[in-house]
């Protein structure tokens, strides 16, 4: 078998692990896309923004900021089309066309539903993402000692002002299980790095 043949199968194999995955129209996303390469590095894109952007609308939310909030809505509406989560997509139509109309009961009202099936990707599409196109085991839990290391790192980067070497840190700490005692100290750290709001 030579390389060509080899990376078919594996885009056959891409394709045929994306297409058992909840909510995923893959016949759309491929309409979309063009092809395989490019609906692969959509989705690499999608996860990778994912813990970010979550986080953001949740702030945002909270925050009662309608126009970032809105922002953040339309931009999902348009990645979550193009990689065929139809249901995400019309989701956060929806929230966007309340914002337009200033209906923020009902954005009140549906923000957790979205932010629920929104964050369930972080799962769904972890072994696409990783290439091991198996069932996901449960998050390993991140220790205290790793926790520490990993906050120290994320300081050093934001008294530096390196927001983007960050954001790689939060990534791969959201693979992890986050214990308890450290949440809340975990999401004040992402409030610092996504909203570049250093202390």
């Amino acid at each position: 078998m030579d390389k060509k043949d080899v990376s078919s199968a594996q885009d056959n194999a891409f394709i045929a692990t994306y297409r058992k995955i909840k909510g995923v129209n893959c016949e759309s996303a491929l309409e979309h896309c063009g092809e395989e390469a490019i609906l692969k590095t959509a989705i690499g894109d999608f996860y990778d923004a994912l813990g970010r952007n979550s986080f953001l609308i949740s702030y945002y939310f909270k925050s009662e900021d309608w126009k970032n909030y809105t922002v953040l809505v339309h931009a999902l509406k348009s990645s979550a089309r193009l990689i065929g989560l139809e249901q995400l997509s019309k989701d956060a139509a929806y929230l966007e066309a309340c914002c337009d109309k200033k209906n923020y009961e009902a954005v009140k009202e549906k923000t957790g539903e979205l932010l629920s099936l929104y964050k369930s990707y972080s799962e769904l599409l972890a072994p696409l993402v990783s290439g091991k196109q198996e069932i996901v085991v449960e998050k390993e839990v991140m220790s205290r000692y790793r926790f520490s290391e990993a906050v120290s790192a994320l300081k050093e980067c934001i008294s530096g002002k390196d927001f983007i070497a960050a954001e790689s840190i939060l990534t791969a700490m959201n693979n992890f299980e986050i214990i308890a005692e450290n949440r809340e100290e975990f999401e004040h750290i992402k409030e610092i790095v996504y909203t570049r709001k250093a202390d």
